[in-house]
């Protein structure tokens, strides 16, 4: 084995090295991208969440469900509920971002008014799995 050819190995290693290292900061950026976008979905749904409760009527308990506002409120709710199932579902939330939110959910639930609009509101969706999964926490007593 000559000079030329040890030089030749030394290259060809050097070039898998070289590959083998693009590859896996490609899979290191694919991963921070996920994990950026995980977190993006979870800072945006807190905040819809946060500005939903922040609007809803002080005097949530006191109205009548029937109330234009409040029906609009508790709407906008369950449709931010329903988002959530979908996402976790789809593997963009994982279980224990669902774990927290469905802990909220939970607490909501367990308010009549809450109940009592789900089953105002709840018919108007279409996917069986949120539909039984709203009235599972519906029916639970905490």
């Amino acid at each position: 084995m000559g000079v030329t050819d040890i030089l030749q190995l030394g290259l060809l290693i050097a070039s898998f090295l070289a590959v083998l290292c693009s590859c896996w900061a490609i899979w290191q950026t694919k991963s921070m991208a996920k994990e950026q976008y995980k977190f993006h979905f979870f800072t945006e749904y807190t905040r819809r969440y946060q500005d939903l409760i922040l609007q809803m009527p002080d005097n949530l308990n006191t109205t009548s469900i029937h109330c234009k506002d409040v029906n609009t409120y508790m709407r906008l709710y369950f449709d931010l509920c329903s988002e959530e199932f979908y996402l976790h579902s789809k593997g963009v939330i994982d279980d224990k971002v669902w774990g927290l939110w469905t802990e909220g959910i939970r607490t909501s639930m367990n308010n009549t008014k809450y109940k009592t609009a789900w089953k105002l509101i709840g018919t108007h969706y279409d996917d069986e799995n949120f539909i039984h999964f709203m009235n599972n926490l519906a029916r639970e007593k905490v």
